[in-house]
């Protein structure tokens, strides 16, 4: 039997959009070797897991539907099995993005953010991907490295820092011509749709919130050396 405790946290996952929690209790229910776990439970969490973009949910959703004597039933059916399918493609092509952004970068990826921890934890995260990495506290070390004609592959910036922040560091990076290319992705806790705004139209390549994954980050640093 599942601790309540344990079961009241993956319920709470699973009602909050995590689809891994969905999927378990999903299994869980449809098993029905945990007397606490309502079978009925089966349907709804494969539903919203399937929902979610998930292929194996999608799957599970189609094998359900198609037995139905519902005609649309079944056409909702075969629409899931081809969500699987294109779910199942998009995760693979992310895959491949991911690879050909660690092969891509063989320079050095120059992190500028203010907060200690989350400049070497990130840096830590790339160096163990094989990536070469540099570090700046701040937009105006950045901006000496920079004028020093450091060998920079990509700036991966923070937006609110001291000194100089990283709105006024892309826009001096992109004022420059031999720069101007130079790809930049902004991790950042800033949610302010005027200052994301005003970055994207500076030229960056991608714009994270913190903390960010790093599988989605391998995905648009693939995307930007494409």
């Amino acid at each position: 039997m599942a601790a309540d405790k344990d079961l009241k946290i993956l319920k709470y996952r699973a009602d909050h959009g995590v689809v891994k929690a969905q999927k378990d209790l999903a299994l869980l229910a449809e098993l029905g070797i945990d007397p606490d776990i309502d079978p009925a439970l089966a349907e709804e969490y494969w539903q919203k897991a399937a929902d979610a973009g998930d292929p194996f949910a999608c799957l599970q959703v189609a094998n359900r539907l198609k037995t139905s004597d519902n005609p649309d039933d079944r056409k909702r059916a075969l629409d899931y099995r081809k969500k699987a399918l294109r779910a199942g493609y998009e995760q693979a092509n992310e895959k491949t993005i991911r690879l050909k952004a660690e092969s891509r970068f063989a320079g050095r990826i120059l992190i500028v953010d203010d907060s200690e921890v989350d400049r070497l934890n990130l840096k830590k995260r790339l160096e163990k991907r094989g990536f070469n990495v540099d570090c700046a506290e701040n937009g105006m070390v950045a901006a000496k490295k920079l004028a020093a004609k450091e060998s920079i592959d990509m700036l991966i910036v923070d937006i609110n820092m001291p000194h100089l922040g990283g709105v006024e560091l892309i826009k001096r990076v992109r004022s420059v011509k031999a720069l101007a290319k130079l790809p930049i992705i902004v991790i950042s806790a800033e949610t302010s749709d005027q200052i994301i705004k005003q970055a994207r139209q500076l030229g960056i390549n991608g714009w994270l919130v913190k903390p960010p994954s790093m599988e989605r980050l391998l995905v648009m640093m693939g995307l930007t050396a494409a």
